[in-house]
């Protein structure tokens, strides 16, 4: 969570967008680095927003579905 906090300050209007994004890179790696999520989930970020470009304001998360959470063992 805490790194999904750090980059709604940076991509700011895409909270939906950030939060479906860090949970998909924290699933393909699992107990990996914290790092090592945040930087791929960054990366992703910045080529998802920069192939719907359009103005800084636009929200892409209205679209986007909420992600499916694992059941925790």
């Amino acid at each position: 969570m805490a790194i999904a906090l750090k980059l709604m300050h940076e991509f700011k209007w895409h909270s939906l967008a950030v939060l479906r994004v860090v949970a998909e890179a924290a699933d393909a790696h699992p107990g990996g680095d914290p790092a090592l999520v945040e930087s791929a989930a960054r990366k992703r970020l910045t080529a998802l927003l920069d192939r719907k470009a359009g103005s800084p304001t636009q929200r892409i998360e209205s679209n986007a579905p909420v992600p499916r959470q694992r059941a925790v063992s």
